[in-house]
């Protein structure tokens, strides 16, 4: 798992409000939650919380 997504799991598994991460290092990276039906390129089965 990267660790920008590790952190937003983390912070989503401790308050669902939790709606960004940003790792601030060697390089930075970003990760958001969106709303699944908002993506376009995804045809997969949707999350029951509609979100991704």
């Amino acid at each position: 798992v990267n660790d920008t997504i590790g952190t937003l799991a983390g912070g989503r598994f401790y308050n669902q409000d939790v709606i960004a991460a940003v790792i601030l290092g060697t390089g930075t990276n970003a990760a958001y939650v969106e709303r699944a039906h908002a993506i376009p390129k995804w045809h997969g089965l949707l999350p029951k919380s509609g979100d991704m």
